[in-house]
């Protein structure tokens, strides 16, 4: 039951996401939404949601592509990389040198983030739709410098390291 509210809560937060890329936006004192947030959609806005089933497949201004960010870590440059998935995920497969900061429970970690405010922060998750709404939610909370990585590490496994278990 617990995995089924987790994959309900990703879901929902999904919804948010392109929600916000279709326009609307999350005030700053605004939390991630949680597993009984869904009345709150429109109809519309749950079509629009359930007729988005793939990746983006193009970089927006608020992403970076896998090839840059390898880049970045092969010169040791000082940013912070982000995985925003579940443990479980990244127990699975995981970026070498990424901190663990689950969107479940970004908000109860905000705290522990705040030395992170004026540092480039890199957030990934499995195809960066987690990761877009993550990106968005610390920008409107203060942090100067968040991307997230197009494409989650589904797309870094095809681009960048084939090694690494997809799923």
């Amino acid at each position: 039951m617990n995995i089924l509210f987790r994959f309900i809560g990703g879901l929902l937060q999904f919804l948010i996401v392109v929600t916000i890329l279709a326009g609307c936006s999350i005030k700053p004192e605004s939390s991630i939404p949680s597993e009984g947030s869904r009345h709150d959609l429109t109809h519309n806005q749950q079509q629009t949601i359930s007729q988005e089933s793939k990746p983006m497949p193009l970089e927006t201004p608020l992403e970076i592509s896998p090839q840059d960010v390898k880049q970045k870590l092969d010169r040791k440059e000082d940013f912070v990389l982000i995985d925003c998935r579940e443990q479980n995920e990244y127990d699975l497969v995981h970026i070498d040198h990424s901190r663990l900061v689950p969107m479940s429970e970004l908000e109860q970690k905000a705290g522990e983030l705040e030395d992170l405010k004026d540092k480039e922060i890199v957030v990934y998750c499995h195809h960066g739709r987690r990761s877009m709404m993550v990106t968005k939610w610390m920008l409107e909370n203060g942090f100067t410098n968040v991307k997230s990585m197009a494409g989650g590490i589904d797309r870094w496994s095809e681009e960048i390291d084939s090694e690494l278990q997809r799923y």
